[in-house]
């Protein structure tokens, strides 16, 4: 069982990452260049970190997602907004991107602010605003108000390969 949710999970990661580039040029700019590229991260006991290329995930696995965008056309392109989907079985760890601005979704179409809160009701009918479990993240959103000619930018985001009931039990 455990070599099966392995198995699926590389087959996610493999198949997000070779989709991806699809979706990111999704702007509809010829001279916007997009390249995505994923890293497991490795962190030393004495906080230290250091990026691998990633080809392979597993559960706890941390991989943080780079996407680069180029303009290289003539002029300034205004109002990017790049999305990331987060693969299923992942998680967003938040406070891991280099965003100024930064949303996500539940579903891709509509997006809030980070953390995203829903209103739930108790017990005696009383409405209150809780944040939404991360692991019901699927897409970011970042916003870039220009990207002069010539000049590119780099976007940041990690994300968690979640561990299974299985792998929990070990």
């Amino acid at each position: 069982m455990i070599q099966f949710v392995i198995k699926t999970i590389q087959i996610a990661f493999l198949c997000f990452l070779l989709l991806l580039p699809k979706l990111l040029n999704a702007q509809g700019n010829d001279n916007l260049l997009s390249e995505l590229s994923a890293y497991k991260v490795k962190v030393f006991k004495d906080g230290r970190t250091v990026l691998e290329k990633a080809e392979r995930a597993h559960p706890g696995d941390i991989i943080e997602y780079q996407l680069t965008y180029k303009n290289s056309g003539r002029t300034t392109i205004r109002s990017l907004t790049p999305v990331l989907p987060i693969p299923e079985g992942m998680v967003f760890i938040p406070d891991t991107t280099n965003a100024i601005r930064l949303v996500a979704s539940l579903d891709g179409k509509s997006y809030s602010e980070v953390p995203i809160k829903r209103e739930v009701k108790d017990d005696d009918g009383n409405v209150e605003l809780v944040a939404v479990p991360l692991e019901e993240y699927r897409f970011l959103k970042w916003f870039i108000v220009e990207l002069k000619s010539e000049k590119d930018v780099l976007l940041k985001a990690r994300m968690q390969v979640m561990r299974s009931e299985a792998d929990n039990m070990r």
